[in-house]
């Protein structure tokens, strides 16, 4: 099921539907958020793009889309509606819509509340959880993901996808009253005690229960912010900040201006373009492909190069990482000579663009990050490693996609 198979007809049933039961109930019914970017308009009014699309599928193809099946943006709901006959209209740059963030809960032991198993979770590149956990189905692609481990930040990204899967799944509960609010003790005995009558137990009774999971892709817009901001100060930034599910809606631009003011510069800087990306305001999103064989490609640039940063220099191997001048997920293989050993910052800022090398192998770095120093030293400096030629062919390419102004690219 997918949006192509909505139809003209379907759209407007969702829309008239709309207007009966208002925006609110309508977005509430079907669990959207409002729009942040697109809009339809129709007769005069502006309606939710993805709600919209979403709901449409129902009355097409018998039901709706969830929010967390298909991203908003421009080349998937934009395109199926403009091919309907449909006009979107697009927020104005200078009034962003509220971005949507979520709160969310790596900790293992917490992650074991209301059952015996463990979520497969990394928090840099991936989050699970089922729909057993409050907030479950509100989470979209798009939204951004800030994760803690109930004591401190841990870094924050934005999702680029959700799979979702069903699973029967074992639930643990209280002995005496039945909760699924207790926990394991390490060094007492009784191992589990409950939170809500207090009972002690050796082992919980189990129930099974069908439920739904869903799993985070989220690696792209990864930000390292470890430490930058306590378990006080995060709660404070909840929407509702007395909350203790592990899915807390978060207040984005608070939390943004709390990150800026604990950490030098805006730290944010990448997970706001890959934003863009994933909206369809930017660049357009690459496909994502699992690496296999990352770490023999990393290798074989230290052969190569050493131990150096192709920007910086000499630096720990800790903070290298291979750095591919192509796009990975289209080609598929590891070249050779189609990488570079760059920082882990440094990396990501080249592959959102903000930091591109001509073709004398002069770096250059856009305004957007220019302003800070860290960033600003590098502009007009030579690479500190020499290219190949095959390299200077992918740099070029790298080169005309980001600082092609017709792409939509930062500015030079």
């Amino acid at each position: 099921m997918t949006l192509a198979d909505i139809t003209r007809e379907s759209v407007l049933a969702a829309i008239t539907e709309c207007d009966e039961l208002g925006q609110d109930q309508f977005l509430a019914k079907y669990g959207f958020a409002p729009a942040r970017f697109y809009r339809v308009l129709y007769d005069g009014r502006e309606y939710d793009s993805k709600a919209i699309a979403g709901v449409a599928h129902a009355y097409a193809a018998g039901r709706a889309l969830t929010a967390a099946e298909f991203s908003g943006g421009q080349n998937t709901v934009v395109r199926a509606l403009e091919s309907l006959g449909f006009t979107l209209t697009k927020a104005p740059q200078g009034a962003p819509a509220q971005r949507r963030a979520w709160l969310v809960m790596t900790k293992t032991e917490y992650r074991r509340l209301g059952g015996g198993e463990k979520y497969d979770d990394d928090a840099a590149s991936h989050y699970s959880w089922d729909s057993n956990v409050a907030n479950s189905r509100q989470v979209s692609p798009g939204d951004a993901i800030v994760v803690w481990d109930q004591n401190d930040l841990i870094g924050a990204s934005v999702i680029e996808t959700i799979a979702e899967g069903k699973k029967a799944k074992a639930i643990g509960r209280c002995r005496e009253c039945g909760t699924t609010n207790y926990l394991e003790r390490k060094t007492l005995q009784p191992r589990y005690r409950c939170y809500d009558c207090g009972t002690e137990f050796d082992e919980p009774t189990f129930t099974e229960s069908n439920v739904k999971t869903f799993r985070t892709t989220h690696d792209q817009g990864w930000v390292d912010l470890a430490g930058v901001l306590d378990a006080p100060q995060l709660r404070a930034l909840c929407v509702k900040n007395y909350s203790q599910n592990s899915i807390r809606e978060l207040r984005w631009d608070d939390f943004r201006a709390a990150v800026e003011a604990a950490s030098p510069g805006q730290p944010l800087t990448i997970v706001e373009a890959t934003s863009r990306q994933l909206s369809g305001g930017g660049h357009s999103t690459r496909p994502v492909r699992v690496r296999l064989g990352q770490p023999a490609f990393r290798a074989e640039l230290i052969r190569r190069y050493g131990l150096n940063c192709a920007f910086t220099g000499p630096s720990p191997a800790e903070t290298l990482e291979a750095c591919h001048l192509y796009s990975y997920a289209d080609v598929g293989v590891h070249d050779s000579e189609g990488g570079l050993l760059l920082r882990r910052d440094l990396h990501r800022l080249f592959d959102h663009g903000l930091i591109a090398i001509d073709s004398t192998d002069i770096i250059n770095v856009t305004d957007e990050i220019r302003k800070y120093p860290l960033y600003g030293a590098l502009h007009g400096r030579k690479l500190t490693i020499s290219m190949s030629k095959k390299q200077r062919d992918w740099v070029k390419m790298h080169w005309d996609e980001w600082r092609s102004e017709s792409a939509g690219s930062p500015a030079r």
